[in-house]
């Protein structure tokens, strides 16, 4: 998406209780299976809010956004700096907390780690990190398009 989502005025939980997911079929490469699958998987007290976000986004009217797997986001951190300068406008911003916040700028996959955890792929660092579900971090919608 155009957009990074998750700031300290506006934190997002991958899930709002640190319970283990019912949906035992996600994958280390489809964020868009994985989403559908948490969100079906979903109830008020344990809402996957991450998953729901995306699944809610609507940007210049597309509707099919959803929170890219570890894989995926670690193809969009692999090959960010790839980017021409031309086709971003500020590339840093991509990179770099927009709150200056001296943490690392952790996004949230849509795969859980184990009960209480999900994964989460830093992109200063690269590093892959297990961290409590209930933790507030960024997310990067992401859609699919055609490739002709």
């Amino acid at each position: 998406s155009p957009f990074e989502y998750g700031t300290p005025e506006y934190p997002i939980q991958w899930r709002r209780a640190s319970i283990a997911s019912k949906s035992d079929h996600l994958t280390l490469w489809d964020g868009y299976t994985n989403t559908l699958e948490l969100i079906s998987d979903e109830t008020v007290d344990t809402m996957h809010s991450a998953a729901h976000f995306c699944n809610n986004l609507e940007i210049n009217g597309y509707a099919d956004w959803y929170l890219p797997s570890i894989d995926e986001l670690k193809l969009i951190y692999n090959n960010i700096c790839t980017l021409p300068n031309f086709l971003i406008d500020e590339p840093e911003s991509l990179i770099k907390s927009s709150y200056n916040s001296l943490d690392s700028i952790r996004y949230w996959s849509s795969n859980q780690y184990d009960e209480t955890t999900a994964i989460s792929l830093d992109f200063n660092t690269g590093e892959q990190h297990n961290e409590p579900k209930t933790y507030n971090r960024n997310i990067r919608a992401v859609r699919r398009i055609p490739i002709f």
